[in-house]
This record gives structure tokens, sequence and C-alpha cells, in this order.
């Protein structure tokens, strides 16, 4: 199973829901979530779990801070075209796990 937390929301089947979750409540949705697809569907619910990070957080504590931090890993090289224009376009919502699929589809 794998979580996007980039996501707004992550989805399981019915089927993951009552193998791994069924002891957690399932709350009634309200609501209609659209695909990146244009498709749309109601979920049968949601669920609220706990998440815990455990000695993650202690171990990569660098990365677990308010500032915000800069590469320092070597030297970067951004190759563009002669003549481009950089374009400004609105962030869409989409799950990491699809965007080398979609990425290979457009």
């Amino acid at each position: 199973m794998e979580i996007d937390t980039g996501a707004a929301v992550s989805c399981i089947s019915d089927k993951g829901y009552y193998e791994k979750f069924s002891t957690l409540i399932l709350n009634n949705a309200d609501i209609i979530l659209r695909l990146y697809t244009g498709n749309s569907f109601k979920p049968l619910g949601y669920i609220q779990p706990l998440v815990t990070i455990g000695n993650f957080s202690k171990r990569y504590s660098d990365v677990f801070v308010e500032e915000l931090g800069r590469f320092n890993g070597g030297n970067v090289r951004l190759n563009l075209r002669d003549g481009a224009t950089p374009v400004f376009l609105r962030a869409r919502p989409l799950p990491f796990a699809l965007k080398e699929q979609v990425e290979r589809e457009l």
C-alpha cells in the first residue's frame, strides 16, 4: 500500500479497508472526488487513522525543521532550449505515484 503525502486524499479499495483498517470507523463522506482523468466518484466513506513516525523524526531531525532548507549536495545544471520562455502553470494535484505514467501519456 502506498500513501501519497502530496495528495489531498489517499484512496483505498473497499477490500483494502476490510483487510487492513476494518477496526477503524468508516465515517460518512458527503463529497464527490474527481480524478485526474476527469472521472468522478463518491467514496464509501473515510477513516482517520492515527499515523506515527516513531524514531523516524529523530533519525532525520534535519528534515523536520520549520525553516526552509537548501540543497548543498553538489552543483546543479539546468539545460534550456535556446529561446525558451518561462511559463507559469497552476499546480495540479496529482498523486506522485502516477506522475511518470501521466508524463508518458502527455
